[in-house]
């Protein structure tokens, strides 16, 4: 089961969030203090979103969302922005199953056309390819 947090409880949880949201970060930011920080200020504001991943009543992920688009053209994506696995052990097929039908009720309602996430997890990339998704961009970086 897949639960969007309260402001209350991302308020309560940050610090014991913050280092494992810092190290799943999107290859698109970089692990500083600062990024934290304005993370931890979206979320707050309600510019992104956080969520827990539930077994039973275990938090076994937590992942944190935002909306983004395409300029110019009207796209809305929801955008996984971080996914962090607190379990040790694999997460149950199920969770994900269930994780996924959350997340795209919620893009669908706020008028997404896609979920869209970055990694090269290879469980990751099988577990999205399960669900019917698909893995075959890549992205490209160059350091400035």
């Amino acid at each position: 089961m897949l639960i969007k947090l309260t402001l209350e409880a991302i308020e309560e949880n940050w610090e014991n969030m913050k280092p494992a949201v810092g190290k799943a970060l999107a290859p698109t930011v970089i692990e500083a203090e600062d990024q934290l920080a304005f993370t931890y200020s979206a979320l707050m504001q309600d510019k992104m979103q956080a969520w827990a991943m539930l077994e039973g009543t275990e938090m076994v992920a937590v992942i944190i969302t935002s909306f983004t688009g395409e300029l110019g053209i009207e796209i809305r994506n929801l955008l996984i922005f971080a996914l962090v696995s607190l379990k040790q052990s694999s997460i149950e097929q199920d969770s994900w199953v269930s994780s996924y039908e959350v997340l795209k009720s919620f893009a669908k309602k706020h008028k997404c056309h896609r979920i869209i996430a970055y990694t090269n997890e290879a469980n990751v990339i099988n577990i999205v390819t399960k669900l019917g998704g698909s893995a075959k961009n890549v992205l490209l970086t160059l350091e400035v």
